[in-house]
């Protein structure tokens, strides 16, 4: 999939059904306080694999991500592997 910069690729209690690889740019993984303000605590680059923790605990997404910059990322579909 491919995505501009700014694009959110799965918003924060999205449900989930797959995760994902970074094949090219950078995604910010961020949660959003109760005031409202934004909280990067991880920073996907070429390589990196996320939104795996759904898999696991089958709860909704726990954070947003969003392109910082033109990006392509592939999706697993969680269907396969559960």
């Amino acid at each position: 999939r491919t995505l501009r910069r700014g694009d959110v690729l799965f918003s924060e209690g999205a449900a989930a059904d797959a995760l994902y690889i970074v094949a090219t740019g950078r995604i910010a993984i961020a949660n959003k306080s109760i005031d409202g303000r934004e909280s990067v605590v991880a920073l996907m680059e070429p390589g990196d694999l996320f939104g795996e923790m759904p898999l696991f605990d089958d709860l909704d997404r726990s954070a947003e991500a969003r392109a910082l910059e033109p990006s392509t990322v592939v999706a697993i579909p969680y269907e396969p592997v559960r």
